[in-house]
Protein backbone atom coordinates (compact mmCIF):
# COMPACT_ATOMS: atom_id res chain seq x y z
CA UNK A 1 0.00 0.00 0.00
CA UNK A 2 1.09 3.53 -0.70
CA UNK A 3 2.29 5.33 2.41
CA UNK A 4 -0.07 8.22 3.16
CA UNK A 5 0.37 11.14 5.51
CA UNK A 6 -2.01 10.93 8.48
CA UNK A 7 -0.98 14.11 10.25
CA UNK A 8 -4.27 15.88 10.95
CA UNK A 9 -2.68 19.30 10.53
CA UNK A 10 -2.29 18.62 6.82
CA UNK A 11 -6.02 18.01 6.42
CA UNK A 12 -6.83 21.69 6.99
CA UNK A 13 -5.81 24.83 5.15
CA UNK A 14 -5.49 26.90 8.31
CA UNK A 15 -3.62 29.85 6.82
CA UNK A 16 -6.70 31.82 5.81
CA UNK A 17 -7.82 32.06 9.44
CA UNK A 18 -4.55 33.14 11.01
CA UNK A 19 -4.33 36.77 9.90
CA UNK A 20 -7.15 38.50 11.77
CA UNK A 21 -9.18 36.68 14.38
CA UNK A 22 -12.58 38.20 15.18
CA UNK A 23 -13.91 38.20 18.73
CA UNK A 24 -16.67 35.72 17.93
CA UNK A 25 -16.40 32.49 15.93
CA UNK A 26 -19.25 30.08 15.36
CA UNK A 27 -18.56 26.69 13.79
CA UNK A 28 -21.60 24.74 12.65
CA UNK A 29 -21.19 21.29 11.11
CA UNK A 30 -22.12 17.65 11.77
CA UNK A 31 -19.93 15.22 13.67
CA UNK A 32 -16.51 14.48 12.20
CA UNK A 33 -15.84 17.73 10.32
CA UNK A 34 -12.99 18.85 12.57
CA UNK A 35 -14.64 21.60 14.62
CA UNK A 36 -12.82 20.69 17.84
CA UNK A 37 -9.52 20.24 16.01
CA UNK A 38 -9.97 23.63 14.33
CA UNK A 39 -10.49 25.31 17.72
CA UNK A 40 -7.46 23.54 19.18
CA UNK A 41 -5.24 24.68 16.32
CA UNK A 42 -6.55 28.23 16.55
CA UNK A 43 -5.80 28.48 20.27
CA UNK A 44 -2.40 26.83 20.05
CA UNK A 45 -1.23 29.02 17.17
CA UNK A 46 -2.96 32.35 16.60
CA UNK A 47 -4.35 32.79 20.12
CA UNK A 48 -1.48 31.13 21.99
CA UNK A 49 -0.90 34.23 24.14
CA UNK A 50 -4.48 34.20 25.40
CA UNK A 51 -5.91 32.50 28.46
CA UNK A 52 -8.21 29.72 27.23
CA UNK A 53 -11.28 28.75 29.25
CA UNK A 54 -13.19 25.63 28.20
CA UNK A 55 -16.76 25.66 29.44
CA UNK A 56 -17.69 22.14 30.62
CA UNK A 57 -20.47 20.63 28.56
CA UNK A 58 -22.40 19.05 31.40
CA UNK A 59 -26.12 19.32 31.96
CA UNK A 60 -25.53 20.07 35.66
CA UNK A 61 -22.98 22.84 35.15
CA UNK A 62 -24.26 26.06 36.73
CA UNK A 63 -22.87 29.18 35.06
CA UNK A 64 -22.74 31.30 38.24
CA UNK A 65 -20.89 28.61 40.15
CA UNK A 66 -18.49 28.06 37.27
CA UNK A 67 -17.67 31.78 36.99
CA UNK A 68 -17.38 32.22 40.78
CA UNK A 69 -14.88 29.37 41.00
CA UNK A 70 -13.00 30.57 37.92
CA UNK A 71 -12.51 34.14 39.16
CA UNK A 72 -12.60 33.41 42.88
CA UNK A 73 -15.27 36.04 43.23
CA UNK A 74 -19.03 35.74 43.43
CA UNK A 75 -21.56 38.15 41.94
CA UNK A 76 -25.33 37.88 42.09
CA UNK A 77 -25.52 39.31 38.57
CA UNK A 78 -23.70 37.24 35.94
CA UNK A 79 -23.06 40.35 33.82
CA UNK A 80 -20.82 41.80 36.55
CA UNK A 81 -18.21 39.23 35.55
CA UNK A 82 -17.83 41.09 32.26
CA UNK A 83 -16.65 44.13 34.21
CA UNK A 84 -13.94 42.04 35.83
CA UNK A 85 -12.91 40.60 32.47
CA UNK A 86 -12.85 43.97 30.74
CA UNK A 87 -10.87 45.74 33.46
CA UNK A 88 -8.22 43.02 33.51
CA UNK A 89 -7.43 43.69 29.82
CA UNK A 90 -6.09 40.14 29.65
CA UNK A 91 -6.84 38.38 26.39
CA UNK A 92 -9.28 35.60 27.27
CA UNK A 93 -10.89 32.96 25.07
CA UNK A 94 -14.10 31.21 26.13
CA UNK A 95 -14.73 27.96 24.29
CA UNK A 96 -18.19 26.42 24.16
CA UNK A 97 -17.74 23.16 22.24
CA UNK A 98 -20.92 21.14 21.53
CA UNK A 99 -22.98 24.20 22.50
CA UNK A 100 -26.09 22.62 20.96
CA UNK A 101 -26.29 20.40 24.05
CA UNK A 102 -26.78 23.46 26.27
CA UNK A 103 -29.44 25.40 24.38
CA UNK A 104 -31.93 24.86 27.20
CA UNK A 105 -29.64 26.65 29.66
CA UNK A 106 -31.29 30.08 29.54
CA UNK A 107 -28.75 31.76 31.81
CA UNK A 108 -25.84 30.60 29.65
CA UNK A 109 -27.60 31.72 26.46
CA UNK A 110 -28.22 35.15 28.04
CA UNK A 111 -24.56 35.36 29.08
CA UNK A 112 -23.43 34.71 25.50
CA UNK A 113 -26.08 37.05 24.08
CA UNK A 114 -24.76 39.87 26.27
CA UNK A 115 -21.31 39.31 24.78
CA UNK A 116 -22.74 39.42 21.26
CA UNK A 117 -24.53 42.71 21.88
CA UNK A 118 -21.47 44.45 23.33
CA UNK A 119 -17.92 45.05 22.21
CA UNK A 120 -15.17 43.58 24.39
CA UNK A 121 -11.83 43.90 22.65
CA UNK A 122 -9.97 41.50 24.94
CA UNK A 123 -12.60 38.74 24.95
CA UNK A 124 -13.12 35.96 22.43
CA UNK A 125 -16.03 33.53 22.31
CA UNK A 126 -15.68 30.41 20.16
CA UNK A 127 -18.74 28.21 19.77
CA UNK A 128 -19.04 24.84 18.01
CA UNK A 129 -22.32 23.13 17.30
CA UNK A 130 -23.74 20.27 15.27
CA UNK A 131 -26.87 22.28 14.53
CA UNK A 132 -28.22 25.81 14.42
CA UNK A 133 -28.55 27.51 17.77
CA UNK A 134 -30.91 30.21 18.91
CA UNK A 135 -28.48 33.09 19.46
CA UNK A 136 -28.51 36.57 17.87
CA UNK A 137 -25.08 36.30 16.20
CA UNK A 138 -26.09 37.57 12.73
CA UNK A 139 -25.31 41.24 13.44
CA UNK A 140 -21.99 40.35 15.03
CA UNK A 141 -20.95 38.47 11.91
CA UNK A 142 -22.24 41.07 9.45
CA UNK A 143 -20.35 43.81 11.33
CA UNK A 144 -17.08 41.87 10.87
CA UNK A 145 -16.78 41.22 14.61
CA UNK A 146 -17.64 37.59 14.03
CA UNK A 147 -16.91 34.67 11.74
CA UNK A 148 -19.30 31.90 10.71
CA UNK A 149 -17.69 28.64 9.56
CA UNK A 150 -20.04 25.99 8.21
CA UNK A 151 -19.77 22.45 6.91
CA UNK A 152 -18.76 23.60 3.42
CA UNK A 153 -15.82 25.63 4.73
CA UNK A 154 -14.62 22.73 6.89
CA UNK A 155 -14.60 20.20 4.08
CA UNK A 156 -11.21 18.71 3.30
CA UNK A 157 -9.63 19.66 0.00
CA UNK A 158 -7.93 16.50 -1.25
CA UNK A 159 -5.42 18.58 -3.21
CA UNK A 160 -3.90 19.84 0.07
CA UNK A 161 -2.83 16.36 1.20
CA UNK A 162 0.95 15.90 1.25
CA UNK A 163 1.11 12.53 -0.43
CA UNK A 164 -0.25 12.19 -3.98
CA UNK A 165 -3.40 10.10 -4.24
CA UNK A 166 -3.97 7.30 -6.72
CA UNK A 167 -7.05 7.32 -8.95
CA UNK A 168 -8.48 4.58 -6.73
CA UNK A 169 -7.91 6.78 -3.68
CA UNK A 170 -9.65 9.73 -5.34
CA UNK A 171 -12.61 7.62 -6.42
CA UNK A 172 -12.96 6.25 -2.90
CA UNK A 173 -12.51 9.58 -1.08
CA UNK A 174 -14.88 11.44 -3.40
CA UNK A 175 -17.71 9.55 -1.72
CA UNK A 176 -16.82 11.22 1.58
CA UNK A 177 -17.49 14.69 0.14
CA UNK A 178 -14.80 16.37 2.25
CA UNK A 179 -15.76 14.60 5.50
CA UNK A 180 -12.64 14.94 7.67
CA UNK A 181 -13.20 11.90 9.90
CA UNK A 182 -13.74 9.53 6.98
CA UNK A 183 -10.67 10.82 5.13
CA UNK A 184 -8.52 10.63 8.27
CA UNK A 185 -9.54 7.01 8.92
CA UNK A 186 -8.85 6.12 5.29
CA UNK A 187 -5.35 7.59 5.51
CA UNK A 188 -4.79 5.60 8.71
CA UNK A 189 -5.81 2.46 6.81
CA UNK A 190 -3.51 3.29 3.90
CA UNK A 191 -0.70 3.83 6.40
CA UNK A 192 -1.26 0.31 7.82
CA UNK A 193 -2.40 1.77 11.16
CA UNK A 194 -5.86 0.19 10.81
CA UNK A 195 -6.80 -3.16 9.34
CA UNK A 196 -9.69 -3.28 6.89
CA UNK A 197 -12.22 -4.69 9.35
CA UNK A 198 -11.49 -1.99 11.94
CA UNK A 199 -11.63 0.69 9.27
CA UNK A 200 -14.98 -0.59 7.99
CA UNK A 201 -16.48 -0.77 11.49
CA UNK A 202 -15.32 2.72 12.43
CA UNK A 203 -16.65 4.21 9.21
CA UNK A 204 -20.03 2.50 9.47
CA UNK A 205 -20.54 3.44 13.13
CA UNK A 206 -19.52 7.06 12.43
CA UNK A 207 -21.86 7.31 9.44
CA UNK A 208 -24.75 5.89 11.44
CA UNK A 209 -24.20 8.51 14.15
CA UNK A 210 -23.85 11.22 11.51
CA UNK A 211 -27.10 10.32 9.75
CA UNK A 212 -29.06 9.68 12.95
CA UNK A 213 -28.17 13.12 14.29
CA UNK A 214 -28.70 15.06 11.06
CA UNK A 215 -31.56 13.38 9.17
CA UNK A 216 -32.42 16.49 7.13
CA UNK A 217 -28.95 17.12 5.70
CA UNK A 218 -28.77 17.13 1.92
CA UNK A 219 -25.50 15.21 2.22
CA UNK A 220 -27.36 12.24 3.69
CA UNK A 221 -27.82 10.85 0.20
CA UNK A 222 -24.12 10.97 -0.62
CA UNK A 223 -23.20 9.38 2.71
CA UNK A 224 -25.60 6.50 2.06
CA UNK A 225 -23.42 5.55 -0.91
CA UNK A 226 -20.60 4.65 1.46
CA UNK A 227 -22.48 1.52 2.52
CA UNK A 228 -21.48 0.11 -0.87
CA UNK A 229 -17.77 0.66 -0.27
CA UNK A 230 -16.91 -2.84 1.00
CA UNK A 231 -18.20 -4.22 -2.35
CA UNK A 232 -16.24 -1.53 -4.16
CA UNK A 233 -13.03 -2.76 -2.56
CA UNK A 234 -13.60 -6.49 -2.85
Amino acid sequence: MTKANTNSQNLFDFSSYTLTIPNFIFLEAPIGYGKTFFIKELCENTLKEAKVINYPIKSKTILKSFLAELFQKEFSNIYDYYKVLEVSQEKIVFIFDEIHLLQQDEELMEFITFFLKNNFENLYFILASREKINLPYENTISSNRGLYINQTKLKINLDTLENPLTEEDKLFLAKFDGWALGIFLYLKYKNNELDFKAFQQLIESSILEFIDETPLLTSKKSFSLIYELPKFWQ
